[in-house]
């Protein structure tokens, strides 16, 4: 792997997720807010904690860079596609997960979480791709395509 590119790769994501999740925020804060219970707003922090939040996209922004990368399509609507089924699949992770053992949301919110998580990050895969296929890679890695 070509750690240039997936540096690239996932600083651009990274900067992508946060401001797709800003907007992610606005637009459905009213719906998050209906959908969470009292146990769910006595434990989110107010503000939350920004460096942390920004390691996860960077996180985030990183595995969808090399899954993009294994994928060998760097167009943007594979790029898209790829960081839709990340996204959707962490999300469903989390979302069930927290599901089986909190009472943060309700059940709606739960559903919900993965598409607004497949949107935003196929929002950032697009732009990871757009990214990389104008980044060239090492020669090892040309010669082993």
């Amino acid at each position: 792997m070509d750690m240039k590119r997936i540096a690239i790769g996932a600083i651009v994501g990274a900067i992508t997720l946060y401001v797709t999740g800003l907007l992610s925020d606005m637009v459905l804060a009213d719906f998050y807010a209906a959908n969470t219970s009292a146990a769910g707003r006595a434990v989110f922090k107010e503000p939350a904690l920004g460096l942390a939040l920004r390691l996860a996209n960077l996180a985030m922004a990183a595995l969808v860079t090399l899954a993009v990368i294994l994928r060998r399509d760097t167009s943007i609507a594979a790029g898209a596609m790829t960081g839709g089924v990340v996204g959707f699949l962490a999300g469903a992770n989390v979302s069930a997960a927290f599901y089986g053992f909190t009472i943060i949301w309700s059940l709606t919110g739960h559903l919900v979480f993965p598409v607004d998580q497949a949107v935003h990050t196929a929002i950032a895969g697009a732009a990871i791709a757009a990214v990389l296929s104008r980044v060239p890679g090492s020669a090892a890695v040309q010669a082993a395509r």
